[in-house]
């Protein structure tokens, strides 16, 4: 049967930048050409399309929507929307394909080729792209693309797979349902484990001495997990969650990605590859700082037998730390680009909190426009782009399968750098938070995680009562259930303690970043009468300063 005609819209995707340059993320990736040519050098291409009611049709490519495909030099990857038709039969085999792909996975890694050694694959992605020659005359098909790590035999053993029992699925030959081409792009992982503590990252300028104060938000502040060694890997706060547990009691947490913490320990030297994967973090080696919280969850044995990180860290890629109680907590707003702290105190930030985009604000038709924010945009904090209705498949592990993940293509001049990965996605007008950031493939778009299934997975692994977004309310109970007093004598004078001072600067900040600057929050020390009890106008009273609060000063990393 002749290929079905595809008719080619406009393309609805925001241009890329015209120098494609993937990001080096710390996850080594084996590939069998370079992609770091400029797209600038590539011709445009002429493409001539079949159309069975018309004569052929031809359409310019501009080079800036199009990107080649590692190890085939004669296949572009075109960024335009398929037909409907092919969006809904993608979207039906999706699942079928990510079953096959898991069961095979899991028993390779098991038995690899009638090995005993067991043998393990990398993250595997899957997406539906549209690729066509890259020479003029050739047609631009539907094309489904598996990223995958591991062995040599394990990538041509896919390759193999899906020309047996994905052959139904992608050809079904009935002169109805349309064709697919499958292409496996291989690469491969390093693995790694460890124990780890998180501290701020200054690379970028924004926390310079790790000072918190006139920080108005940790959404996309940059954090380095870190070893007993000094050895850290580097990612992107997304943001704080509200945990609530069985009994009513509520904890807040930072989240991030999780497949950061195998960029700790490396057993084995690996050398330095290119990715056509990419997840997201730096890694590197630091001298140990003062901690500003610790891992959470997943938890991580000290000692690992025969086992990797990869199977501790969750489906959806996620890790969660708990943050130090000489930390502030900062609410989950969008800091409008351009201010500094005194214009955030005079009032003049965006003050609307952010909150969970359900499953039907996610795009299906066509892109939407939203924000990434990541600090690696220093100062600006955000970078924009388009939320693709395009779905696709990410699997870290094979025992824990595919997970659904949206894909996220930053505007021209904009790319995913490294230590992006677990910045948040948001709707820059609802506020509506979509997802986090994973990975990003050899195009430069990234892998959105969505936040709502990320909530539902620590719901179910942690076993609380519900996980959500924290609001004012919920950050000003927490610094008054900290706050502590203590009664001297014999004045039976209520003196404010160190913690005190700071937790009420606490509270003034955290109104501050909403409301602009408050009414002042300081407590002086309580004054008793000492006849009844009750003060009075005429009561011989003696007011008593703090003197811890006269004798504080923010020390060289910021606490309070």
């Amino acid at each position: 049967m002749p290929p079905i005609p595809i008719p080619i819209p406009i393309p609805s995707y925001r241009p890329s930048s015209s120098s494609f340059s993937p990001p080096d993320s710390g996850y080594a990736t084996l590939t069998t050409t370079s992609t770091q040519s400029s797209l600038s050098q590539l011709p445009k291409s002429k493409i001539s399309i079949d159309n069975a009611s018309t004569s052929s049709t031809t359409i310019q490519i501009i080079p800036s929507c199009t990107s080649p495909v590692p190890g085939r030099q004669d296949l572009i990857a075109y960024r335009m929307n398929p037909e409907v038709n092919v969006l809904e039969r993608y979207k039906e085999i999706l699942p079928e394909i990510q079953k096959i792909l898991q069961r095979f996975l899991v028993s390779a890694e098991r038995n690899l080729f009638g090995k005993k050694k067991k043998t393990k694959c990398g993250p595997v992605a899957v997406r539906l792209m549209m690729v066509g020659s890259a020479y003029s005359g050739g047609e631009v098909k539907p094309t489904i693309v598996i990223f995958i790590g591991g062995e040599d035999k394990l990538v041509k053993g896919i390759e193999g797979l899906m020309k047996k029992e994905g052959q139904i699925l992608c050809r079904p030959d009935d002169g109805v349902m349309p064709d697919f081409e499958v292409i496996v792009i291989g690469e491969g992982v390093r693995k790694r484990s460890g124990e780890v503590k998180v501290v701020w990252d200054r690379e970028k300028g924004w926390m310079m001495r790790g000072r918190e104060r006139g920080v108005v938000t940790y959404c996309g502040r940059r954090i380095r997990f870190e070893n007993e060694e000094g050895e850290s890997s580097c990612c992107t706060l997304g943001g704080l969650v509200k945990l609530v547990g069985g009994d009513g009691g509520v904890r807040v947490v930072g989240i991030t990605a999780g497949h950061v913490l195998e960029g700790l320990f490396d057993d084995e030297e690996e050398e330095e590859e290119e990715n056509e994967l990419f997840f997201a973090g730096d890694y590197t080696e630091r001298m140990p700082r003062r901690a500003v919280g610790q891992l959470l969850y997943p938890e991580i044995p000290e000692y690992l037998v025969d086992q990797d990180v990869s199977e501790f860290i969750p489906a959806r890629d996620w890790a969660l730390f708990e943050l130090d109680e000489k930390t502030k907590l900062k609410p989950n707003i969008l800091e409008r680009p351009g201010l500094d702290w005194e214009q955030h105190r005079n009032g003049r930030s965006n003050r609307d909190e952010m909150t969970v985009a359900p499953s039907n604000a996610f795009p299906s038709q066509s892109p939407i426009e939203v924000a990434m924010l990541t600090q690696s945009n220093y100062p600006r904090g955000v970078k924009l782009g388009v939320l693709s209705h395009l779905t696709g498949g990410l699997m870290l592990n094979p025992e824990k399968g595919f997970v659904e993940a949206y894909l996220l293509q930053l505007d021209e001049g904009e790319e995913i750098e490294d230590g992006d990965s677990g910045a948040w996605v948001i709707n820059p007008v609802s506020k509506e938070v979509f997802g986090q950031v994973v990975a990003t493939d050899y195009t430069g778009d990234a892998y959105i995680i969505p936040l709502h299934a990320i909530f539902d997975e620590i719901k179910e692994n942690l076993g609380v009562q519900s996980v959500g977004l924290p609001t004012t309310a919920d950050l000003l109970n927490i610094a008054l259930r900290a706050t502590t007093i203590t009664v001297t004598e014999p004045d039976s004078l209520i003196v404010m303690t160190a913690r005190v001072c700071s937790r009420e600067r606490h509270m003034s900040d955290l109104l501050t970043s909403y409301y602009g600057e408050p009414s002042s929050l300081q407590r002086r020390s309580l004054l008793s009468d000492r006849d009844s009890g009750y003060g009075s106008p005429g009561s011989p009273i003696r007011y008593k300063p703090c003197r811890e609060l006269e004798e504080w000063k923010e020390d060289e990393y910021g606490s309070w």
